[in-house]
């Protein structure tokens, strides 16, 4: 028997272990910074929420040339960003 993950049954996830789990931490800090600095630059001024719009966009239409599924939900939340500094 195996898990969802693949790996067999009794045998230690990946994510659950330390290494895993840091990398999610990690993860998950870059995609909150990331934001915040979106959101950041996006109150500086109309021109600098013009440039970091237009880079989210270019950035969301590269994510969604790939078409697989990560990538069109990282896509879809560059998106959300856009949408909520309007």
């Amino acid at each position: 028997m195996t898990r969802t993950n693949g790996s067999p049954l009794g045998a230690p996830s990946l994510a659950d272990s330390p290494w895993g789990i840091g990398v999610e931490v990690d993860l998950h800090t870059a995609l909150a910074l990331g934001r915040a600095s979106a959101v950041a630059l996006q109150k500086l001024s109309n021109e600098s929420r013009a440039a970091i719009n237009e880079a989210l966009e270019r950035e969301a239409a590269l994510l969604e040339i790939n078409a697989d599924p990560m990538s069109r939900a990282a896509a879809q939340s560059l998106i959300q960003v856009i949408r909520e500094a309007a």
